[in-house]
C-alpha cells in the first residue's frame, strides 16, 4: 500500500466519523428541539389553564361577594340576637344569684322562726345559721333605730310644747323682759307608745342589701 494511499483512507475514514459525528449532533439538536417545543407548548397549556382558573376564581369572589351582600341584613339581625342573648343570660345570672339570696334569706327566716323545728333543706345552699345571726343583728338594729328616732320625736314635742308655753306666758299683760318663767315641774314619765314591729319586707329587703354587700 502506497503512503498516498494510506493518506487517502485516513481522510475517508476522517470523513466519516465527521458524517457519523455530524449526523450524532444532528439528532441531539433535533431531540432538543423537539424536548423545547414539548416543554413551551406544556406551559403554554398551563398558562391557559391558569387564566382559566383565574377567570373562575373572579367569577367566584363576584358570586361569594353579592351573596355577603344578599345577606348583609341578616348578619346584623344576627348581631342584634348575639346581644339581646348576651343580656339574657346576665339577668339570668343576676336572677340566679338573687333567687339564692332569697332561699339563704327563706331559710335564715325559717332558723329564726322554726328553730330546732326548722327542716334541714330550709337554708337551700347557703349558710342558714349565719344568715339567720346577721337577720337577727339587723333586726336589732333596726329596733334600736325605732326607739331613738322615737324617743327623738317625743323630745321634740316637748320641746315644741315648751316653747308655745313660754310664748303664752310672755304675751300675757304685765310681762315685761325681766320676766322669768317658773322652773318646770317634772313631768311624770309617759308611757313610751308602742312601735310598729318592721315588716317583714322591709327585713328582708334589709337582710338582701347586707347579703349583696357582704356581712364584713
Amino acid at each position: 500500500v502506497s503512503p498516498s494511499s494510506e493518506e487517502k483512507a485516513a481522510l475517508q475514514s476522517a470523513r466519516v466519523d465527521l458524517g457519523a459525528a455530524g449526523g450524532t449532533m444532528r439528532e441531539a439538536i433535533a431531540y432538543q428541539s423537539e424536548g423545547w417545543v414539548k416543554r413551551v407548548d406544556d406551559l403554554e397549556q398551563k398558562r391557559k389553564a391558569t387564566d382559566q382558573d383565574r377567570v373562575k376564581l373572579i367569577n367566584e369572589i363576584a358570586d361569594a361577594q353579592a351573596r355577603l351582600d344578599a345577606i348583609a341584613p341578616e348578619l346584623e339581625s344576627i348581631e342584634e340576637l348575639e346581644t339581646r342573648h348576651a343580656g339574657l343570660q346576665g339577668d339570668r345570672r343576676r336572677l340566679t344569684d338573687e333567687s339564692q339570696r332569697l332561699r339563704d334569706v327563706n331559710g335564715a327566716l325559717g332558723v329564726l322562726l322554726l328553730g330546732s323545728d326548722a327542716p334541714p333543706g330550709a337554708g337551700g345552699e347557703g349558710d342558714a345559721g349565719a344568715v339567720a345571726q346577721a337577720l337577727t343583728r339587723v333586726l336589732q338594729l333596726m329596733k334600736r333605730l325605732n326607739e331613738r328616732q322615737g324617743a327623738q320625736s317625743l323630745e321634740k314635742d316637748k320641746l315644741v310644747d315648751r316653747i308655745r308655753e313660754l310664748e303664752r306666758q310672755a304675751a300675757q299683760p304685765g310681762a315685761d323682759d325681766t320676766f322669768v318663767p317658773p322652773p318646770r315641774a317634772a313631768a311624770a314619765p309617759q308611757a313610751t307608745p308602742p312601735l310598729p314591729a318592721p315588716k317583714l319586707a322591709t327585713a328582708t329587703s334589709a337582710v338582701g342589701g347586707a347579703l349583696r354587700g357582704g356581712w364584713g
